[in-house]
């Protein structure tokens, strides 16, 4: 450590030691209070030598209000350092002879006593108003100069004018103003030349102590680094320069004619300068000089002042204004500039804290982020992971489900079937209808949590859905011994264009809601519409309402949260709480809203409302909504179709055989790819019902290489028509399916028209069909009668020489004779075996010889 930095280092530590000490240590408080004082008074006496009635400024005024403001000084300490300053003042400038050593005591203590209620009073006064003794703000100097300097120094004029008006001391006769002979004009004189020294005292010195007595402050920047003397030298150069030109404007003898011009004021610019440019101690310093230079220029009779007027007392008068003028400038210029630093350095500081809280802000987002991506990929994995489980968990369920539908259908089919086990069949069906409900519930509310549900939207008649509906719910409704109303106003349009499908599965839901919950009376479906007439669409309104237990209205916030259910619901035991979950959100879907209101005991009522496209009567499809009539045999004069299902599990082959083959396809069954692709070689089929999923070879292994094959033309024949049979059902299957090379895409379970119609749409195929009540021609219900058609086809299939033969054991009533007959049948002549079979059973021996006999003729209607 070098000498330069130890010594800087010694003064630091020493003004650190005093400043810890100025507002507690009461002889080094006297002492800076006491020295300054002295020499001001001594200062103020020698000016007031020249004129005894011309006092230009007091400094000890502005002194001891500077000390006492600086140290937060309290009046008792001030009383005692006041004591001891008046103690030296009587004890040390008679000695010096300073001062009017002829006045009595009294007339020498007058002053100092007013001028120490002077300065309490100020100081009261700025304590009261909360002065800031850093002088920053505008309102601190107007505090100043209003109540330190204006307000409070009208005490000690008024106080000594009225002392020495009493005293009439030979010295004071001229202003014995309380008798007749007192001289009125000398009195005011007097005053205001008091009051305005003491006035430009505090405003010359006040604010010189405040803002350049902290040496703490001063001491600690680095005085003796290249840095600091740089900056330093500028505005010390500045203040050089302000006191040479003060020098030469008061310190020359100027002409009366020269001095007639405010040339005094030529320092100005330069004070305002040093107020911009360095700052508030720059500027006060710069004005304390230029004061000082023009008040020693009146004592030593120079300067513009003197020029201008004829007597001193009007000089000083002039001086006072200069001071005045200049002081008051400098002083609100320096506030003025200090606050706008101040608003600068706060706004730099708060746009640090606003950077600052950004970056913290940002690095919490990133880090926010950062969390939130790996949360996301804990998501996806999560999600992928369900995907995943629904498609395995579907493909189970959806496999033995397909044989439960599918072979209850088959028994359906049956028309001789005895009534019980008719019942059984359709209760079988119905439930695993239910169950596939149930099912696709939790697919759909999978897919829309990963909002991959989209509309399918298409022309749909929307008169036919209701209708549907009614008979839907037909024997349910009649079971429950309730009532099902449809009320739909007359201008309902009967086609839109919206997704059916959503549209039937929110009403399917709410309906079995709502006869679920209804004991007794009835349930209503209500519907309208309103006509947009700009947009030309339709606002649908539906409501469907019952008469049931109710729902409480603590419980109408669980209606629409996933697999949650009401007291009523859970009562019910039975479904999942999905069905009103995927309602809403598939009536939100569709441009809607659902809402409820509910009452106990009085029931519940559900409205939504969906947006729906117009569709103009020239733009429907042909038969959109058009009933298939059931499928009973191949049309006549058609080639032998082959058709190859492959399936690992056997009961999948066994319902697709026993669908099939009685309509007189031929079919064979594999038991996975590998098996296929022999038979395909050997056999070559014209249509393969193909599994994904299966050991040793899958589906799609097969398919790539019989679609390869057949391109190679190494296996003669064409293209075989392979439509994926699966039971999985993501949308991401199909995709896969299709670039697999199958030419079609069919999830299971599955009903016996998609099967009829992708044989139709691939191969071409033509069925007989049971006739339909729903035709308008007919108006006979048939759903027990059997084309002519087709018994006429399978009766010429049957040849000649059977026809025959069973026309005699008729004739003969062999009934043995044509039991063994009909069994001789084969399978794809399985209606005709089925109509003999009952006319036996009933003893109509005429009809099965007329059937025999005339093989278009009709066949009339049997009774079951």
């Amino acid at each position: 450590m070098n000498l330069t930095q130890k010594l800087q280092r010694y003064l630091a530590q020493t003004v650190e030691s005093i400043s810890r000490s100025l507002s507690r240590k009461f002889w080094f408080q006297s002492f800076v209070f006491i020295v300054p004082y002295l020499l001001g008074m001594f200062f103020g006496l020698k000016l007031q030598s020249l004129d005894r009635l011309a006092l230009s400024v007091w400094p000890p005024a502005g002194i001891a209000l500077g000390v006492t403001l600086l140290f937060r000084i309290r009046i008792k300490r001030l009383l005692a350092i006041y004591l001891l300053a008046i103690s030296i003042f009587f004890f040390v400038f008679p000695i010096l002879d300073i001062g009017n050593s002829n006045a009595s005591m009294i007339i020498k203590l007058i002053p100092l006593l007013y001028e120490i209620l002077q300065t309490i009073f100020a100081i009261k006064f700025l304590d009261r108003f909360r002065f800031d003794r850093r002088l920053n703000r505008i309102n601190d100097i107007f505090k100043l100069i209003f109540l330190g300097a204006i307000v409070s120094t009208l005490i000690k004029p008024t106080l000594m004018i009225s002392t020495v008006c009493l005293l009439r001391e030979d010295r004071w006769s001229p202003l014995a103003c309380l008798f007749s002979e007192g001289n009125w004009s000398n009195t005011v004189s007097i005053f205001w030349n008091i009051w305005l020294g003491n006035f430009t005292g505090i405003l010359v010195f006040t604010p010189l102590i405040l803002l350049l007595f902290p040496i703490n402050q001063l001491l600690q920047e680095q005085f003796f680094s290249f840095q600091s003397i740089t900056k330093k030298l500028q505005p010390l150069l500045l203040l050089c320069f302000t006191v040479f030109i003060s020098y030469f404007i008061f310190f020359t003898k100027i002409d009366r004619y020269i001095a007639n011009y405010p040339i005094e004021y030529l320092p100005l610019p330069f004070i305002i300068w040093a107020t911009l440019k360095f700052g508030q101690k720059t500027s006060i310093l710069a004005t304390f000089l230029v004061s000082t230079i023009s008040i020693l220029s009146n004592f030593y009779d120079s300067g513009p002042f003197i020029a201008r007027t004829n007597t001193i007392g009007e000089a000083t008068l002039l001086l006072q204004t200069f001071m005045t003028v200049v002081t008051i400038t400098t002083l609100i210029l320096s506030a003025t500039v200090s606050e706008r630093q101040q608003a600068e350095r706060n706004l730099k500081r708060l746009n640090h804290e606003l950077e600052d809280r950004v970056i913290g802000r940002t690095a919490e987002l990133v880090a926010m982020n950062q969390q939130l991506a790996i949360e996301k990929k804990k998501a996806e994995v999560a999600n992928q992971a369900k995907s995943s489980f629904i498609a395995n968990i579907s493909h189970e369920l959806r496999t033995p489900l397909n044989a439960i539908l599918g072979f209850s259908q088959l028994m359906l089919r049956k028309k001789d079937l005895p009534t019980e086990q008719y019942e059984n069949a359709g209760i079988i069906y119905r439930n695993g209808e239910y169950l596939l409900t149930l099912i696709n519930n939790v697919l759909d509310f999978s897919k829309i949590e990963a909002g991959v549900t989209t509309l399918n939207q298409k022309e749909f008649d929307l008169h036919q859905l209701l209708g549907d509906l009614e008979d839907l719910f037909h024997l349910q409704i009649e079971k429950a011994g309730l009532e099902l109303v449809v009320d739909r106003e007359p201008s309902l349009p009967r086609y839109v264009y919206i997704d059916g499908i959503k549209l039937r599965q929110v009403l399917i839901n709410l309906l079995n809601n709502a006869i679920k919950f209804t004991p007794q009376g009835r349930v209503t479906l209500k519907v309208n519409s309103v006509l947009n007439e700009t947009t030309q669409s339709y606002t649908l309104n539906f409501s469907i309402s019952d008469t049931g237990v109710g729902i409480a209205p603590r419980e109408l916030s669980k209606l629409f949260k996933a697999f949650t259910q009401t007291e009523s619901g859970r009562s019910a035991q039975e479904g999942t709480g999905l069905g009103l979950v995927i309602s809403r959100q598939f009536v939100q879907l569709m441009g809607g809203d659902i809402t409820v209101e509910s009452e106990v005991g009085k029931g519940t009522t559900l409205r939504f409302f969906v947006q729906a496209d117009v569709v103009k009567e020239t733009n429907i499809t042909k038969d959109i909504n058009e009933n298939s009539p059931q499928v009973l045999a191949l049309a006549p004069h058609q080639p032998t179709y082959k058709i190859l299902t492959v399936d690992d599990k056997p009961i999948n082959r066994q319902l697709l055989v026993k669908l099939l083959s009685p309509l007189g396809f031929e079919i064979r069954e594999a038991r996975n790819g590998q098996d296929a692709i022999e038979l395909w070689e050997t056999w070559q089929p014209h249509l393969i019902w193909m599994d994904i999923r299966m050991p040793i070879m899958d589906g799609y292994e097969a398919t790539k290489y019989i679609k390869s094959q057949t391109e190679n033309n190494s296996v003669s024949g064409k293209f075989p028509v392979i439509i994926a049979l699966t039971a999985h059902v993501l949308e991401e299957e199909k995709a896969v399916v299709t670039a697999a090379g199958f030419d079609d895409f069919l999830r299971k379970p599955f009903t016996e028209k998609m099967i009829f119609d992708l044989l139709s749409q691939h191969l071409g195929v033509q069925y007989l069909y049971e006739e339909s009540a729903a035709n308008p021609l007919q108006e006979t219900n048939l759903d027990d009668r059997i084309s002519s058609e087709i018994l006429s086809a399978e009766l010429e299939l049957m040849g000649a020489e059977w026809r025959s033969r069973l026309h005699q054991a008729t004739v003969e009533g062999d009934l043995e004779q044509m039991h063994q007959l009909i069994l001789q049948m084969p399978p794809s002549a399985s209606h005709l075996m089925k109509v003999l079979e009952k006319l036996t059973r009933q003893f109509e021996f005429d009809e099965i010889i007329e059937l025999v006999n005339r093989k278009n003729s009709p066949f009339p209607e049997l009774d079951n």
